[in-house]
């Protein structure tokens, strides 16, 4: 019987850990992550970038009225594809750089929350700017909390002719990067006491 009440204990704790309003705070401790993965003619690739801006330091979740904004800024120059110079210079190339200089994120409506098993389902709708073009996306991601720490995880699936780019070509065009992109992403939040 003990056994079944400390499962029922936690299966509420979990339940109760995203029912109330909190404010949290970004993790000093970690480095928000985003990458960019794909395929080609050759092999798959991922391009990493080393620096995001602007991400809110603070934000409100609340269950009922959701995450109220959110915003970022990926410069184009921190995208690093691992394979040196050329590569970047690509990659930099694809996203008209020199004109546009920052991927950027910006909701546009309070983000959706769902609660189940513990995790949350967040869904986010916003413009993405990149390469001088916009398009509004729908980004379904999760945050799961352990202790005061709550991570933010996802992934959305993109073409890159859909922001009017070029996929980048290698060896005079024998090799030739695939349209399709994925954009993976982790952040991580404190909860204030």
């Amino acid at each position: 019987m003990k056994h079944y009440l400390c499962i029922i204990v936690v299966l509420l704790s979990s339940l109760t850990a995203f029912s109330q309003t909190k404010t949290l705070q970004l993790d000093p401790d970690f480095s928000p992550q985003i990458n960019v993965t794909g395929t080609s003619s050759l092999h798959d690739w991922k391009v990493t970038s080393s620096s995001i801006a602007d991400m809110p330091v603070n934000i409100t979740l609340d269950p009922q009225a959701g995450i109220p904004a959110f915003e970022f800024k990926v410069p184009v120059d921190s995208l690093d594809g691992g394979r040196g110079p050329s590569m970047n210079a690509k990659i930099k190339t694809a996203f008209k750089s020199s004109q546009h200089p920052h991927i950027i994120f910006k909701q546009t409506e309070p983000a959706f929350i769902t609660t189940a098993d513990g995790k949350m389902t967040i869904v986010s709708t916003g413009n993405l700017s990149m390469a001088g073009a916009e398009q509004t996306v729908s980004v379904t991601f999760t945050g799961e909390r352990v202790d005061n720490l709550v991570t933010f995880k996802g992934s959305q699936k993109l073409k890159m002719s859909d922001f009017g780019m070029t996929p980048p070509t290698a060896m005079f065009g024998q090799i030739k990067t695939r349209d399709d992109v994925v954009v993976n992403f982790e952040f991580k939040y404190k909860v204030n006491p």
